[in-house]
């Protein structure tokens, strides 16, 4: 897969565990923080992984407009995000 052969799992699993953990858990399942609505997704699920890799990236770019979910294009660079995405889509296997 093309994400892997470009982008670094550790440095996603490092950005992961520092902007993204809080909300939707160590291992992605969304249960970590339950004082938002709608509740942060499961990124293990069907629905989260079965998004486009372009659809996952500028939700993580840009946010979720109707959800908790803030725009980190100012905490993350092109780079990084790609690599927090490779880690999201191993959180799946």
């Amino acid at each position: 897969r093309a994400l892997r052969e470009h982008y670094d799992l550790q440095e996603g699993k490092r950005f992961y565990e520092q902007y993204c953990r809080f909300c939707h858990g160590e291992q992605g399942k969304g249960k970590a923080y339950d004082k938002v609505t709608p509740p942060p997704p499961d990124l293990t699920s069907p629905a989260v992984q079965g998004k486009s890799d372009a659809e996952l990236a500028k939700i993580i770019h840009e946010g979720e407009l109707g959800s908790p979910m803030g725009a980190w294009k100012w905490a993350l660079s092109e780079k990084d995000k790609w690599n927090v995405l490779l880690y999201i889509r191993s959180l799946a296997r």
